[in-house]
């Protein structure tokens, strides 16, 4: 019985038909559909997973440079300020920033990383994270 161009019979790479834990390609199209954890060596089932023939199509996969592009870009929000940060430059579209969420922040909202001494954003800078003055 076929479904969108899955075959609804057959289960990962093996063919095995066992009680394992099965992980489902996010791909409506994918020809295989589920896949054993065990087959894959996949400990936790995410939510949103492209099994490794679906990951090498165009439209499914993201190189390292456009994960890096997307991540180093400052927020639109960042670049209306006047000033940002203790340094009160004004940002640039390239800086990597972590935002204040203290709604009375007077250091201008947003802070280069580099200028509280962080390597990468804290876990938090998208929810609660508060500049250090």
């Amino acid at each position: 019985m076929k479904s969108k161009g899955r075959n609804v019979d057959s289960v990962c790479y093996c063919r095995t038909a066992t009680m394992e834990d099965t992980v489902s390609c996010s791909n409506p199209e994918c020809k295989i559909g589920k896949f054993h954890c065990f087959c894959l060596s996949i400990v936790s089932i995410p939510t949103l997973w492209y099994c490794p023939n679906c990951r090498t199509l165009p439209e499914f996969s993201r190189t390292r440079a456009q994960r890096t592009a997307k991540e180093n870009t400052a927020p639109l929000d960042a670049l209306n300020f006047a000033f940002s940060c203790l340094c009160k430059q004004k940002p640039n579209k390239t800086d990597k920033l972590v935002e204040c969420h203290n709604s009375s922040c007077q250091n201008g909202k947003y802070f280069h990383l580099a200028c509280i001494n962080l390597k990468r954003a804290p876990n938090n800078n998208k929810t609660t994270w508060l500049c250090p003055v």
